[in-house]
């Protein structure tokens, strides 16, 4: 065993312990083993039923751990006594699934219209090559039921099979593909993943193709468009409309959630070292409700309008037509449909297990970013994705936190949570922040949550 473990024969004869070397022995059981005797004494019975919980515990996540770094998600979940799935045949799961995509009208053909001039995107071969050479390790089966081997096996034939392969990545990427292809690949397959708080998170898998052609262009994109979301500013129209003069000194809101390697470590980091700083600041976050998927797809055109003509073909691909979703059970696959049995669509914000969805929706996002820096040109404002945060001193903060929930209603058609929204301050008293919202100094206690009332210790 390589001094990994430790082996201990009782006086008894016989018997023989075997344990990690490294673990701290419970010294009276330890001893009594050693020795021979019965182990009679309550405490040192709760010890050794805690040891034993111990292992399994460990065990267990060893297990877990082991089969989803391989890929297995399936056989992760199965390793936990409830199941992380809820049974979409159920009622109430059928309706949390259906109010999480909002059935909208689709945007009219002239938000939708290519931009003059542009020419639609095409996928270098170099970044197909370095995708399909070696997909990533995820198991998930869309609606084609292809996965991500098969089409690194094609991808190694090489010859008319590679050929083919690339072809379709630069149609689908080039917004080209064909109407009825288009049709097989957008339709999604659903599954409903048990929260914490036992709600319904939704988890699309979309087909293997569709996927990991998204994962060329952002592979190709991912240095440019990091660069938008993290150096564009607002307008010099946009600080006038907001009161400032047209000159003024103004921040950049930074998005750290697509096109940044590493964006939450910088976020984490930039906050905790500005609080230093600052430490009479204070960081209020914002989350979304339903952000990815209640996103107005008109914000999405208009963002690529401003920042990536080339790519509207490419997201009109998909994103001109309400795709179908299909529900996985215990029942097999069926159309997805709500409490009442009428079946809904993907028709608003970006279809769940879509390689594009985060940049999409970043992109419709970001528009709003930058009219409320336009409005607090000084203050911090960070994302990573949909989860905001705002970084001034207390009132300024929650000033532009408040013209945030108004701005991305306005523009992109996504609520706050107001129930999530927190508050945190090294220093300040942060008296002047609403006991409505967490971490104020007046906000009450809740015990369900594990929330003693009053200022948080971190954030």
């Amino acid at each position: 065993t390589r001094g990994r473990y430790s082996v201990v024969l009782s006086s008894g004869g016989g018997t023989v312990a075997v344990r990690p070397a490294n673990l701290a022995p419970f010294d009276a059981h330890l001893q009594a083993f050693v020795d021979g005797r019965s182990v009679d004494d309550e405490p040192t019975k709760r010890e050794a039923r805690e040891l034993g919980e111990t292992f399994n515990v460990e065990k267990k996540l060893a297990t877990v751990l082991r089969l989803c770094s391989a890929g297995y998600l399936s056989k992760g979940y199965a390793q936990f006594g409830k199941s992380a799935l809820k049974d979409p045949a159920d009622v109430d799961v059928r309706r949390q699934l259906s109010e999480l995509h909002p059935q909208a009208e689709l945007p009219d053909a002239s938000v939708m219209a290519d931009e003059p001039g542009a020419v639609a995107y095409r996928t270098p071969k170099k970044v197909f090559c370095e995708v399909f050479a070696k997909p990533p390790a995820e198991r998930g089966l869309g609606l084609d039921a292809v996965s991500y081997e098969e089409l690194q096996r094609l991808y190694h034939l090489k010859g008319v099979e590679q050929a083919t392969l690339y072809s379709l990545v630069v149609k689908i990427n080039a917004g080209a593909l064909h109407a009825d292809a288009a049709e097989l690949l957008g339709d999604n397959l659903l599954y409903a993943l048990r929260k914490p708080d036992d709600g319904t998170r939704p988890i699309g898998v979309g087909a293997a193709l569709r996927r990991l052609a998204g994962r060329c262009a952002m592979a190709d994109l991912g240095g440019r468009i990091g660069r938008v979301f993290t150096e564009s500013k607002p307008s010099a129209a946009q600080l006038a409309a907001a009161g400032h003069a047209a000159d003024c000194e103004c921040n950049a809101p930074l998005q750290l959630g697509v096109g940044v390697k590493g964006g939450a470590e910088i976020l984490i980091s930039a906050a905790r070292l500005a609080l230093q700083q600052h430490p009479g600041w204070a960081l209020l976050s914002d989350d979304k409700k339903n952000g990815f998927n209640a996103i107005s797809r008109k914000s999405i055109f208009d963002g690529l309008r401003r920042w990536f003509p080339e790519l509207i073909p490419t997201a009109r691909l998909f994103y001109s037509r309400r795709a179908r979703l299909y529900t996985a059970g215990l029942g097999g696959r069926s159309v997805a449909v709500d409490a009442d049995g009428e079946e809904y669509f993907s028709s608003e914000g970006c279809t769940q297990g879509d390689s594009w969805g985060p940049f999409f929706f970043a992109v419709g996002y970001h528009q709003a970013l930058l009219e409320v820096q336009a409005r607090h040109p000084r203050a911090n404002v960070w994302a990573y994705l949909d989860d905001t945060y705002y970084l001034d001193a207390p009132a300024a903060a929650l000033a532009c936190m408040r013209d945030g929930t108004l701005c991305t209603r306005a523009i992109c058609g996504v609520e706050s949570n107001l129930a999530k929204q927190e508050a945190y301050s090294p220093d300040a008293p942060l008296t002047c922040l609403p006991a409505t919202l967490k971490g104020a100094a007046a906000a009450p206690p809740n015990a369900a949550k594990g929330y003693a009332g009053g200022k948080l210790p971190s954030i």
